[in-house]
């Protein structure tokens, strides 16, 4: 939506997914989960610095990637974004790639567009295209995504990570995370950037956990591959650092 959103009247709630932007220092968008009675439904623009040990967030600008479908709109849970990625493509516009959840028989989605207007305080989303993350009879979760993150391959090509989860409707679980890669995204000359399925690979398997974040390798940590989190909901949450599975 072309037209200034702000947050001080609405205080952003169910925030579920972040990234960098590239090129851009210090600049990061935050997304929440989706509308709720109508509200909500942005991605925040935001600066984030840190000085003398204490980081200070400042609010930018924020926009909704998706249409309110009426006044009292609320997001299906299958059509909630869990995760957001962002990219450069060889014009050096900026693309976000968005990942839908999923749920029971509704797939996971990948979503992505380009992002303009971020100088001049309104930013604008516009799709591209979609795809599903998974075929049904591949699903390994009761939701397909609950993160995204891409690990660069090569100047144009990323690999998808992931993580499904079941068990996420029960306060005490039981849960169970996979995380896999469902292909890649590879940015062709004549065709923009496109998904390049395979069937899922699976990388690590936790049982009794909710994985909900996934980042960069831990720095500390010799041999990380990725940091998780979790949100285990009445059992609160850890985070780990991922190691090779042997």
């Amino acid at each position: 939506m072309a037209y200034p959103l702000m947050m001080t009247n609405m205080p952003p709630i169910d925030l579920e997914a972040v990234c960098t932007l590239p090129q851009r220092k210090d600049e990061i968008l935050i997304a929440e989960s989706g509308f709720v009675d109508g509200l909500y439904g942005r991605i925040f623009h935001m600066r984030l610095k840190e000085k003398k040990d204490k980081w200070k967030g400042t609010f930018l600008s924020a926009l909704r990637p998706f249409p309110r479908k009426d006044a009292t709109y609320s997001t299906p849970k299958a059509e909630q974004i869990e995760g957001m990625a962002c990219i450069e493509n060889p014009e050096d516009q900026i693309i976000v790639i968005l990942a839908l959840r999923g749920e029971n028989n509704t797939p996971g989605m990948l979503i992505w567009g380009t992002l303009e207007g971020l100088d001049e305080g309104l930013p604008v989303f516009t799709k591209l295209t979609e795809a599903k993350l998974l075929d049904d009879e591949h699903s390994l979760g009761d939701r397909d995504a609950s993160d995204l993150y891409l690990e660069k391959k090569s100047k144009m090509q990323w690999r998808i990570w992931t993580s499904a989860v079941d068990g996420a409707g029960e306060d005490f679980g039981p849960f169970r995370s996979v995380i896999y890669s469902p292909g890649s995204l590879k940015w062709k000359d004549n065709e923009g950037l496109q998904f390049i399925q395979t069937e899922p690979a699976v990388g690590w398997t936790r049982e009794g956990l909710k994985i909900e974040a996934m980042a960069e390798p831990a720095e500390r940590i010799t041999g990380s591959v990725f940091s998780i989190g979790t949100e285990d909901e009445a059992l609160g949450g850890i985070w780990q650092p991922l190691l090779p599975e042997k």
